[in-house]
C-alpha cells in the first residue's frame, strides 16, 4: 500500500506543480476505507496511520487537511524511531509536513521541513521542485501584502486631502439692492456698493493629431547555398574538439551530491561553503583523442586543505581523488557592505575523470567573475541549477567547459563563533517575476489618478456653490 501511496504521490508529470497535485475521491476513499475498518476494529497500524494522514493532506478539502497534519504531527513525535529505519518513511514525515503547511499558506514552516529533508537526502529532486513552489507563492503573497497596504495608505491620504480642500472652500457673499440675474453676465456692473466681474469660461479644443506611419519595406536577400565537394582528407590540426564544437552529448550522470565546507576547520571558522557540481569537459584519452564528458565532482569523497583568513580576500581549497582540486575565492567590498564569489579555480587530474585518460594530464578550468554579491553576516542560498562558464586561463574569453551548480551555499568573512550559516539570503526570492512590481506599480499609479481626478472634481463643485450662492 505504501508503495502504491508513493507511486500516486511522486508519479505527476515533471511539469506539475507539486501544490496543485491532489488526491482524487476514488483514491482517498480507498485509504480512508482501511482506516476506518482497523478504527472500529480497535487497532489501527503505524502504516495506516501514516497512509490516511498522507491522503487526507493530499486530498482537496480543507478540513481534512489540517487534520492529516495533526495526525502525522503526532506520528513524527511517537515513531521518529522507527521513522529513521525506515528511510522512505522518515523523508515521508518531512516532505509531506513541508507539502501540507504550504498547502495552507505556512510557508516558513513548510521550508524548514524541506530543509529537515535536505539533511536526510541531500539530492531529492521533488523536495527541490517542492521548495521552488512554495517560496514563488510566497513571494506572491508578500507582494500582494505590501501592494494592498500601500493602496490602502495612499486612499487614505486621498481621502484626507480631498476633505481638507473642501473643508476649505470659500464662499462668495456679495449683497446687492437689486440681485444679479445668475443667468446674465455683463461685463461690468456698477453699483454703490459691489462690483463683479464673472470671466466666462473658455474651452480650448485640441486640433486631432494625425500619425502617419511610412511604410515599412523588408527586403529578403535570397539564400544562396553552396555545396561543396566531398572531400576525405582531413588535416591533423583540425581534429582539435571542444566542448562547444562536439555533436556526440555527453553520458547523462546522476545529480552530484554536496556537504558543508568550512575553513579552518576548528576555532574561528571564516568560511563556510556546499556546492553540487557538474562539468561539462573534455579530456584526452590514452589514444590522444580529445573526449566530451560529464564528471560530478564527488563532494563525500573530498577533504579540505587549505584556505585563507584575510580582511579583504578568502577562500577555501578542498582536495579529492589524485590530487584533484577546487578552490573558491572570496573578496569583500567595505563600500557596499558586501561578499561575492569572484573566482573559481578547478585543478583536475585526468585519471580522476576517466580511467582511459592520457598519463600526466591535468585539466585547468577558471571562473573569474564577481558573483553571488550578498550582505556581510548573511549567507547566499539558491537550490535551483545554475551555469558557470569557465575558461582554460585566468584572462581567457574563450569557453572550454561548464559548471552546473546546485545546492549552494555560501558565506565568507563569517564572524560568528559557530560552525553554521548565518541568515541565508535566497536567489529564489531575489528573482522574483519582473511582472508582480510592475502590477503593483500600475496599481498605485493608477490610484494616484483616482485620487487627482476627486480632488479637481471637489474644488469645481466648491467653486460652483461659491457663485450659487451670490
Amino acid at each position: 500500500m505504501v508503495e502504491y501511496l508513493n507511486q500516486l504521490t511522486f508519479g505527476f508529470e515533471i511539469e506539475k506543480d507539486p501544490l496543485e497535485d491532489l488526491l482524487s475521491s476514488e483514491h482517498f476513499h480507498k485509504f480512508s476505507g482501511k482506516f476506518e475498518r482497523e478504527y472500529f476494529n480497535g487497532s489501527v497500524s503505524f502504516m495506516t496511520q501514516y497512509e490516511y494522514a498522507v491522503c487526507l493532506i493530499r486530498y482537496e478539502n480543507e478540513d481534512y487537511l489540517h487534520r492529516g497534519l495533526s495526525i502525522l504531527e503526532k506520528l513524527e513525535r511517537n515513531y521518529s524511531h522507527f521513522a529513521r529505519i525506515k528511510k522512505d518513511i522518515y523523508r515521508g514525515f518531512h516532505y509531506y509536513l513541508a507539502l501540507g503547511n504550504a498547502r495552507i499558506k505556512n510557508y516558513n514552516s513548510a521550508l524548514t521541513y524541506l530543509r529537515m529533508l535536505y539533511e536526510l537526502d541531500p539530492n531529492n529532486y521533488k523536495g527541490d521542485r517542492l521548495e521552488k513552489s512554495v517560496r514563488k507563492r510566497r513571494s506572491k503573497a508578500l507582494w500582494f501584502f505590501y501592494g494592498v497596504r500601500s493602496c490602502t495608505v495612499l486612499t487614505l491620504v486621498g481621502v484626507i486631502v480631498v476633505a481638507q480642500l473642501d473643508s476649505k472652500k470659500t464662499t462668495t457673499t456679495t449683497t446687492t439692492e437689486n440681485p444679479i440675474d445668475p443667468t446674465v453676465a455683463p461685463s461690468t456692473t456698477t453699483t454703490s456698493t459691489t462690483t463683479t466681474t464673472v470671466a466666462p469660461t473658455t474651452t480650448t479644443t485640441d486640433a486631432p493629431t494625425t500619425t502617419t506611419a511610412a511604410p515599412t519595406t523588408t527586403t529578403v536577400a535570397p539564400t544562396t547555398t553552396t555545396v561543396a565537394p566531398t572531400t576525405t582528407t582531413v588535416a591533423p590540426s583540425t581534429t582539435t574538439v571542444t566542448p562547444s564544437t562536439t555533436t556526440v552529448a555527453p553520458t547523462p550522470l546522476p545529480q552530484p551530491d554536496f556537504k558543508l565546507w568550512t575553513f579552518p576547520a576548528s576555532g574561528q571558522i571564516c568560511v563556510l561553503a556546499q556546492v553540487a557540481m557538474q562539468l561539462n569537459l573534455t579530456y584526452r584519452n590514452v589514444e590522444d583523442k580529445p573526449l566530451n564528458v560529464l564528471y560530478n565532482v564527488p563532494a563525500n569523497k573530498t577533504s579540505v586543505v587549505s584556505g585563507s583568513c584575510e580582511k579583504d580576500d578568502q577562500s577555501i581549497t578542498v582536495q579529492w581523488g589524485q590530487m584533484s582540486q577546487l578552490t573558491l575565492q572570496f573578496t569583500a567590498n567595505e563600500s557596499t557592505k558586501q561578499f561575492m564569489l569572484s573566482e573559481v579555480h578547478l585543478s583536475i587530474n585526468a585519471s580522476d575523470v576517466s580511467q582511459d585518460a592520457k598519463a600526466n594530464q591535468t585539466i585547468e578550468l577558471f571562473h573569474v567573475n564577481n558573483e553571488f554579491a550578498t550582505s556581510l553576516s548573511m549567507s547566499y542560498h539558491c537550490n535551483k541549477l545554475q551555469l558557470i562558464e569557465l575558461t582554460s586561463t585566468k584572462d581567457d574569453n574563450k569557453t572550454v567547459a561548464t559548471a552546473t551548480i546546485s545546492h549552494v551555499q555560501l558565506e565568507a568573512f563569517h564572524t560568528q563563533n559557530t560552525n553554521t550559516f548565518s541568515t541565508a539570503r535566497d536567489c529564489e526570492a531575489i528573482d522574483t517575476p519582473d511582472i508582480v512590481p510592475i502590477a503593483v506599480g500600475c496599481a498605485l499609479a493608477g490610484l494616484v489618478v483616482v485620487v487627482l481626478i476627486a480632488y479637481l472634481v471637489g474644488r469645481r463643485r466648491a467653486q460652483a456653490r461659491g457663485y450659487l450662492s451670490m
